[in-house]
């Protein structure tokens, strides 16, 4: 259970970096760059809450099913194309946040899925809170993905 908490701490690690990708490409210095470089951070923040969350006593950790393996797998595998992606080509502010917003929903629903499937209830609580901060994440990327829409008309 110790390598899923790994490799979920290594998704939080390359968010934070394709966010800050994001932010050092956006054209707009302005709310743009600031919503990425906020989202960055956070993405590190959650990554050391995950890696805090490696203390607990490893047969505390036991996961119902492997569904939460094969999820945070397919999570690791987007996330490290998505890393690739944006390292290797130019986005438009709209596809970069476009992208973003994929991204959240994505975190959501493994997020959510992991605190189904940990017995150890602070570990459930850990991943349902981070859900709660992937919500507040795609709802800011969806203003300013509006924002970016009444600005271009």
């Amino acid at each position: 259970m110790q390598e899923l908490l790994r490799n979920c701490s290594v998704i939080e690690r390359l968010a934070g970096e394709i966010y800050q990708q994001l932010a050092a490409a956006a054209t707009d210095p302005g709310r743009i760059s600031e919503t990425f470089t906020r989202l960055a951070q956070d993405e590190r923040d959650h990554a050391r809450l995950i890696d805090l969350a490696l203390g607990v006593p490893a047969e505390n950790l036991d996961v119902v099913t492997r569904i939460a393996w094969l999820k945070v797998d397919e999570a690791l595998q987007k996330v490290r194309r998505l890393h690739r992606e944006v390292g290797s080509r130019s986005l438009s502010e709209e596809e970069a946040l476009r992208l973003a917003v994929r991204m959240e929903q994505d975190f959501i629903k493994v997020h959510l899925d992991n605190a189904l499937h940990f017995f150890d209830r602070r570990t459930a609580v850990l991943f349902e809170d981070l859900a709660r901060s992937d919500e507040a994440h795609l709802a800011s990327l969806r203003e300013c993905l509006e924002w970016w829409h009444r600005q271009r008309r």
